[in-house]
């Protein structure tokens, strides 16, 4: 078994970072968990779910709290916490 990519292990840290199992970080991003951990284990996610990594953990970053995943642009509803 070879180890994960340099991105793979990084969105690991980030979940990890942020406190968040895989089962609440999926339905955040609008994906399973199992895509979830497929995408930690080194299946490159799409493009525009790397997007939507981004926006999520600035939120988090910036102290707020999602309050829906993102929607069809991505577009993150968020309040302060």
């Amino acid at each position: 078994m070879s180890s994960p990519s340099p991105l793979a292990k990084k969105l690991r840290d980030l979940r990890h970072a942020a406190g968040l199992t895989q089962g609440a970080l999926g339905p955040a991003l609008g994906v399973s968990t199992s895509t979830i951990s497929s995408w930690e284990t080194g299946t490159a996610p799409a493009e525009h779910r790397l997007d939507d990594y981004a926006r999520l953990f600035a939120t988090i970053r910036d102290g707020r709290a999602p309050l829906d995943r993102p929607g069809r642009h991505g577009a993150w509803r968020t309040a302060a916490v």
